[in-house]
């Protein structure tokens, strides 16, 4: 059962976790302890969505730079739209001083080029 249960359900919607404990035998009482906080943790669990989305595009943004030997990706590369248009949020958002200095690092260390 927990095969069929992905990263996205587990996270969106509380009541699959639920029915995913007491399917496989667990007592829900609506509080997460260490045990079950490790037993979320085996099976991939998502605790941070916004994290994990962020770290997604970058782990692309490598294979690109990579692949390419830049990471100017065209918002207009039909191959890469998605990531093109991420890359162009993260320089509005350094230019707006809201991207986190961690970030910025992130995206320095690979090559990152803020003026496109």
């Amino acid at each position: 059962y927990l095969e069929m249960m992905n990263e996205t359900n587990l996270w969106e919607n509380g009541s699959r976790i639920k029915e995913c404990y007491t399917t496989i035998g667990f007592i829900w009482d609506d509080a997460l302890n260490s045990d079950r906080i490790l037993q979320l943790n085996s099976i991939g669990f998502i605790w941070d969505t916004l994290e994990h989305a962020w770290n997604k595009q970058f782990y692309e943004l490598c294979a690109f730079r990579a692949r390419k030997g830049h990471c100017n990706v065209s918002t207009n590369d039909e191959r890469n739209t998605s990531l093109g248009n991420w890359v162009q949020q993260q320089r509005k958002l350094r230019k707006k001083n809201t991207l986190s200095s961690d970030r910025i690092q992130q995206l320095n260390s690979i090559g990152f080029i803020w003026a496109w």
